[in-house]
């Protein structure tokens, strides 16, 4: 199976460092790429459309992937496919694939790709 492509695919939340910015003490290359500690979380994410109109059991993954934004290196991206996010999450694929596409819909996440050999 040697030369083959494939496509790995990346969930980025959309205008992350607008709602998480990095901290102001850092500066240069660290402040564009270093890892947060934390993530911002309005106190009332759980009344914003985009996150209650999805089904209860995927509810909890808006504020997981922004954990995992904020981890990601460019912050703000999560370079992980449905299944990877599945397991990490333990969940079930169809809860991450639910809520990820409800996400889409709703203008908090875009998809980027790019090819890659297997």
């Amino acid at each position: 199976m040697a030369g083959r492509v494939g496509v790995a695919r990346s969930i980025w939340v959309v205008n992350f460092d607008r709602y998480n910015p990095p901290p102001k003490d850092m500066s240069g290359k660290e402040r564009e790429g270093a890892p947060l500690k934390w993530v911002r979380l309005q106190a009332d994410w759980m009344d914003d459309e985009a996150v209650f109109t999805l089904p209860d059991e995927a509810r909890w993954i808006w504020p997981a992937l922004l954990a995992l934004a904020g981890k990601g290196t460019p912050r703000g991206r999560v370079g992980m496919g449905c299944a990877e996010l599945a397991v990490r999450l333990r969940t079930t694929e169809a809860n991450v694939t639910t809520a990820l596409g409800h996400l889409w819909k709703q203008g908090r996440i875009r998809y980027t790709a790019k090819k890659v050999a297997e």
